[in-house]
């Protein structure tokens, strides 16, 4: 704030200024050092301009981070949208009266996508990821938050849907809005959505308990993928779908810019997970799925990149040698399903 002398009977002025003494300081560690200081307990400064320059970061921070890397946006919830119930596809999973179950949920914001489908009609949904839920209170509130934004601006997230708000609260009406704005998690229906904390694959779900399988980036980073396939055939009911976003970039490139987003692939090693990945390209990921017993629907791709010869060269087998279709897809999608047995009987 400025430290020109104010009229008396004025109002702080909404604007702030750079100080010369935190120059040193990059923004991020301007921003975990104010996360400390409150989340540790400090008192909020209980002035004006304390007030008047939270409020301009407030409003700053809200347009800033709604991008797809934040578990809590909502252009995430956007492009889970796109992705996931595929407006433009034929392959368009089924919603209303259905049972969802995400796979690698994360444990931020575990419930996001899935508190939608809700919104949408499902019946029920769960997800599942090996790690407790890192803040329970924020990942509550973001529910709350979320059905916010869908029942007053609901094409900002379902650009393509015809939604009654109206519908969409009654599809909820079992949740406590309220107690989950407030961080409580007694809000949740819990028969209604279940975290599951534990792995993949061994899943403690009945068979035939879910009409469509979803994952975003997680296949990727599966050991015993034939394993997580054979779970994930066995809890799907028959004519069910399984739809799985893949990132096969090495992922180093997220820390690192320098790196190629395929250099692992020059790196000799036996052990199936390298440099946090499996390697499985994303356009091989259905193999897997299809020897335990799904069908392949529909391959996607999301990004891909240009494969010389001489990059090919530096790669270790059996990528040297795979396919240029496979090894230029960096990350895509594929959608499978279970069959249905013509005599009737489930598999």
């Amino acid at each position: 704030m400025s430290d020109d002398p104010l009229p008396f009977g004025s109002l702080e002025r909404l604007h702030s200024e750079r100080s010369s003494a935190l120059e040193s300081l990059s923004t991020l560690d301007l921003l975990r050092e104010l996360s400390a200081r409150f989340s540790g307990g400090e008192a909020f400064p209980k002035t004006e301009e304390a007030f008047a320059v939270g409020k301009l970061l407030q409003d700053s921070l809200v347009s800033l981070i709604d991008v797809h890397n934040n578990r809590f946006s909502r252009q995430r919830l956007w492009d889970y949208y796109y992705a996931y119930l595929r407006p433009h596809s034929t392959t368009r999973p089924p919603i209303r009266g259905t049972t969802w179950v995400e796979i690698g949920s994360g444990s931020q914001n575990p419930a996001a996508f899935l508190f939608l489908i809700l919104m949408l009609g499902a019946q029920r949904c769960i997800a599942v990821d090996p790690d407790p839920i890192q803040n329970p209170p924020m990942a509550w509130k973001a529910l709350a938050d979320m059905a916010g934004i869908l029942l007053v601006d609901p094409k900002s997230v379902l650009e393509l849907e015809e939604c009654d708000p109206h519908d969409m609260l009654r599809n909820i009406a079992s949740f406590d809005l309220a107690k989950l704005r407030a961080g409580n998690g007694e809000g949740i229906d819990s028969s209604r959505f279940t975290y599951l904390q534990e792995t993949v694959e061994s899943l403690s779900l009945p068979d035939e308990t879910a009409d469509v399988v979803i994952s975003n980036a997680f296949l990727e980073h599966v050991e015993d993928l034939e394993t997580v396939a054979r779970q994930l055939f066995r809890i799907t009911r028959p004519g069910g779908l399984g739809i799985h976003g893949i990132d096969g970039k090495d992922h180093r490139v997220y820390s690192d810019s320098s790196v190629s987003p395929l250099a692992f692939l020059e790196l000799a090693e036996s052990k199936p997970i390298v440099e946090g990945c499996n390697r499985i390209r994303p356009f091989a990921m259905h193999v897997p799925f299809v020897q335990a017993g799904f069908e392949l629907v529909e391959k996607e791709i999301f990004e891909r990149i240009e494969v010389t010869d001489q990059i090919r060269e530096r790669f270790v087998d059996p990528f040297r040698t795979m396919p240029q279709e496979e090894l230029e897809v960096l990350s895509g999608m594929i959608v499978i399903r279970k069959p249905v047995l013509d005599s009737g009987h489930n598999q």
